[in-house]
């Protein structure tokens, strides 16, 4: 989770299981009372009990497609492809629209 300005704010390795992901109300008191956008790399697959659980609970979720990810990830500092670094080049892609 990043704001406005950039500053990373969470950044956590989740299991992929309901109990776990359906708290997502911490992520929600740490935006303060912004807006929240959720954004992932991915349509199916590992996200999509998180894409099915913020649908249900009324929260909207941008998609970045893999593609802008990989090509943005060059810009980025630091090791090669890793999950850590994906997530947070997702977030900045993200971030530009919630301005």
């Amino acid at each position: 989770m990043i704001d406005a300005d950039g500053n990373r704010l969470l950044s956590q390795k989740s299991p992929n299981d309901e109990p776990a992901v359906l708290p997502h109300r911490h992520v929600l008191k740490l935006g303060g009372g912004d807006e929240v956008v959720w954004a992932t790399d991915l349509k199916h697959g590992g996200p999509a009990l998180l894409i099915a659980l913020l649908f249900a609970h009324g929260q909207d979720i941008l998609n970045i497609p893999g593609r802008i990810v990989r090509h943005a990830s060059r810009l980025y500092r630091g090791e090669g492809k890793t999950v850590a670094k994906d997530a947070a080049v997702v977030a900045d892609q993200a971030s530009p629209v919630c301005v």
